[in-house]
């Protein structure tokens, strides 16, 4: 007989304002990924190493650069060069099915030696999202997961050669942030704080364990070696679109949510040991 699980129960929600993915669910991302062969999916070196990394927190997990593509800038005031993103997911495997689900993605822009000097050197977590909990899944185990993925990624990049690792958190009015499920405003605001809190938690661990020498941390972008030029057209329209926002304290946040998010801290900036 199947067991009665949360997601039956239409009142239950998750904090990212979604059911949890039942068996019904999980049966249907089976057959959408029958025949996509994820397992069979070039193994980058990238992804090799973040799947060693992940399997140390649990053997349920593996990782695929599904991306790894040349891009030009589109940024003002500065000449237009190259970069380089990767598009980053992590599978959650079920035993004996045929197919597995994607549980984290993560979007990372990285500038060479080529790039100007205000980039150079630098790579960029652009964004992180992760699914609701699958069935059977721990918070801590995907919060570990998560740790490990970011932590591994700065490794990484350390090893290449990279200087410094900038991650940002959206602001709340920006819809289009997340890879994963609509959200409404007051959701992205608790989500917003979460994750600012969980970057500022996970950064301190890196300094404790050598991954990074030290970091930086402000809600404004201008306070901090963070050069905004860096940021894509979307993301500094977000930004602007965000600050009008906290001078007229619209309706869609209260004062207080306001005055919250605008004193957390949103941008940081990881100094990489030099090998």
């Amino acid at each position: 007989k199947r067991q009665r699980l949360p997601s039956d129960d239409p009142s239950h929600r998750t904090p990212h304002g979604v059911p949890p993915v039942s068996d019904a669910d999980l049966s249907g991302a089976k057959k959408a990924l029958l025949g996509r062969g994820q397992r069979n999916l070039f193994d980058h070196p990238l992804g090799v190493w973040l799947t060693k990394k992940a399997q140390q927190i649990t053997s349920s997990v593996f990782v695929k650069v599904v991306a790894d593509v040349q891009k030009k800038t589109q940024q003002e005031g500065i000449a237009s060069h190259a970069y380089r993103c990767k598009a980053v997911l992590v599978f959650r495997c079920f035993p004996g099915s045929v197919a597995d689900a994607v549980s984290i993605g993560m979007y990372t822009h990285e500038y060479g030696m080529d790039a100007p000097p205000q980039h150079r050197g630098r790579a960029v977590l652009e964004c992180i999202d992760s699914t609701p909990l699958f069935n059977g899944e721990s918070p801590e185990e995907r919060q570990g997961t998560l740790t490990a993925i970011v932590q591994g990624y700065i490794e990484w990049i350390t090893m290449k050669g990279f200087s410094s690792l900038l991650l940002r958190v959206p602001p709340p009015t920006d819809s289009n942030a997340h890879l994963f499920s609509p959200r409404s405003i007051d959701v992205r605001f608790k989500a917003s704080l979460h994750l600012a809190q969980w970057y500022k938690r996970m950064l301190e661990a890196s300094v404790n364990i050598g991954v990074i020498s030290s970091y930086q941390c402000s809600p404004d972008i201008d306070h901090i070696s963070f050069p905004s030029s860096i940021l894509s057209l979307r993301d500094a329209a977000a930004e602007l679109s965000f600050r009008q926002l906290l001078t007229k304290q619209g309706p869609d946040l209260s004062p207080m949510h306001l005055s919250a998010i605008s004193r957390s801290n949103r941008f940081f900036v990881a100094v990489l040991p030099k090998l």
